[in-house]
């Protein structure tokens, strides 16, 4: 899948290889932790920056620290990892980084549906506000844990990577090579995490009095970035499904909005 602004796949895109516990894991968290540091201290990331290949590479090592400690992990990005992925599949040998970045971003998405069918439908029927901001929250946490993921094991910890591969995802889709897409993923990422903060911190009645307008474009947005993500950038049944999602949320707004009136 190709990153939330052009698809979900620049955070899902790569394969890792599998994931083994050989130590304990406080002593695995404690190494990861060190390891990190030792990268946000050393030439390592410096040089990335002057280079200008790799310049959000401090951004991966500071969000590696305490995420995924357990060592051997060998990230693997562009066409070698589309490769093995498919080989992987083929043979039946699925990795647990595939497993946990796929499985992730689907309940992302149903968390997303739930929530925001919810919020609709809790415009007649107060009650269901609250399974909303659950399932909104559940939603938001399974996608920052297909961030996590697809970074972990598709993108070793760096922007560039992730970059280069929302470029190449956005090249095949419209035939521009543009990776500018990956900031509106992070952008998201924020934006979701910032929602329901605000939701759990200021309470349900604060959230749903909020000015109309904010409410209005932050949904327009996300329903924007899922459609591109699930309808646009895919295809098959990942395709199906997104137009499902889709139109049963544009048929529900239309219900409760005219309901409404």
């Amino acid at each position: 899948m190709a990153g939330f602004a052009g698809g979900l796949g620049s955070f899902g895109s790569g394969i890792g290889g599998s994931l083994r516990c050989t130590e304990p894991l406080s002593q695995d968290f404690t190494g990861a932790v060190r390891r990190a540091l030792e990268r946000l201290l050393s030439r390592r990331v410096a040089a990335p920056f002057a280079s200008g290949q790799d310049w959000h590479a401090a951004l991966g090592c500071v969000l590696e620290i305490g995420v995924w400690p357990w060592p051997g992990k060998s990230p693997v990005s562009g066409a070698d990892s589309g490769h093995r992925i498919h080989s992987s599949i083929g043979g039946r040998n699925v990795t647990l980084g595939v497993v946990l970045t796929k499985w992730t971003i689907g309940a992302a998405l149903l968390g997303y549906a739930l929530g925001a069918a919810g919020l609709l439908a809790a415009r007649q029927q107060p009650q269901w506000s609250r399974l909303a901001r659950l399932a909104w929250t559940v939603g938001c946490l399974a996608y920052l844990g297909h961030v996590c993921s697809a970074f972990q094991f598709y993108h070793g910890w760096s922007h560039g990577a992730a970059f280069e591969e929302t470029a190449r995802q956005t090249r095949e889709t419209v035939g521009w090579e543009v990776g500018q897409g990956l900031f509106v993923s992070y952008f998201f990422t924020l934006a979701w995490l910032a929602d329901v903060t605000w939701w759990w911190l200021a309470g349900a009645e604060s959230y749903t009095r909020r000015t109309r307008a904010i409410t209005a474009a932050l949904h327009a947005f996300f329903f924007f970035i899922v459609f591109n993500a699930t309808v646009v950038f895919e295809s098959g049944a990942a395709r199906w499904f997104g137009l499902a999602l889709c139109g049963g949320l544009t048929a529900l707004w239309w219900c409760t909005s005219k309901s409404r009136a």
